[in-house]
């Protein structure tokens, strides 16, 4: 198993924790409500999504341990999170865990990105570079 396929991994378990976490806990009378379902999933998973795609484009090392810690750091953070909103109850506590993948995440999770996205680049101009190198004769 190579580290893009535990970057991919490790997301998608971190999407779907956090969607049966927060959906059994909270939603519990809507479940049967799809549209209640598919906003929940978005909210929270959406940043998780873009993590995952970077993850299926990315080719670097370095940039697949960066998106893998940006999947670990949501799954930390929204495991504290939850234990916050349901230690402290608080009656906007529900609309918070609906607004916290994209309001409270994303000024750690665009650093992250950014950085992988940097390390990227500076994988496919070393990639070039050496494809550009003429062996030497001897």
């Amino acid at each position: 198993m190579n580290l893009r396929s535990v970057t991919i991994w490790t997301t998608v378990v971190m999407g779907l924790a956090v969607m049966l976490t927060y959906g059994l806990t909270f939603f519990h009378v809507f479940l049967e409500i799809c549209f209640v379902t598919v906003c929940f999933f978005l909210f929270n998973t959406g940043v998780l999504s873009v993590n995952l795609f970077f993850a299926g484009v990315a080719k670097g090392k370095r940039t697949q341990c960066c998106l893998l810690s940006a999947a670990l750091f949501f799954g930390i953070f929204s495991g504290y999170a939850y234990y916050d909103i349901v230690t402290h109850p608080d009656p906007i506590g529900t609309v918070m865990v609906i607004a916290f993948g994209w309001i409270l995440a994303l000024p750690i999770m665009v650093p992250l990105w950014i950085g992988a996205l940097i390390l990227e680049i500076r994988t496919i101009k070393k990639i070039e570079n050496e494809k550009n190198q003429e062996p030497e004769v001897t």
